[in-house]
């Protein structure tokens, strides 16, 4: 009888799976891929935007389903999330000193945001034209807020 049980035994003992992530999984790469983005530096501002693209980037099902189902790059998905990020700080109103004149850290946001989407630009993930027009609108959404 004891054996028979055994088994249910062995799965509520054994110590719980390690979660961090295996080289070549996509956690693992798009971890390395914002380490990598974090210290090259080519992204203003990007220390201000840290922590929300972190909260992102927790969200184990939505990152591994864009990296490994639907084949994105890494450093696509994190250029995306940051441009998106940058943008509605930048919206919100609270990096402005008053409407359409942005505080230093707004500034660096965004720098953060044209980076990115010039990022997307060189990986052929966006076009210059829609590259230009994102960055109009965003000046347009800056001069209505705050």
């Amino acid at each position: 009888m004891r054996f028979a049980l055994w088994p249910v035994f062995t799965r509520f003992t054994r110590p719980p799976r390690s979660r961090s992530p295996r080289a070549g999984d996509p956690i693992e790469q798009i971890t390395r891929a914002f380490a990598d983005i974090q210290s090259s530096g080519d992204i203003p501002g990007l220390e201000f935007l840290t922590s929300d693209i972190s909260g992102l980037l927790r969200q184990w099902d939505q990152v591994t389903r864009s990296i490994a189902n639907e084949k994105r790059d890494p450093r696509e998905l994190l250029y995306t999330m940051i441009a998106n990020v940058a943008h509605e700080h930048l919206c919100s109103g609270r990096h402005h000193t008053y409407r359409g004149v942005l505080t230093y850290e707004g500034t660096e946001l965004r720098g953060a945001f044209i980076a990115a989407s010039s990022g997307l630009v060189k990986m052929g993930a966006l076009t210059q034209q829609d590259h230009d027009r994102d960055v109009e609108q965003l000046a347009r959404d800056i001069s209505k807020s705050g």
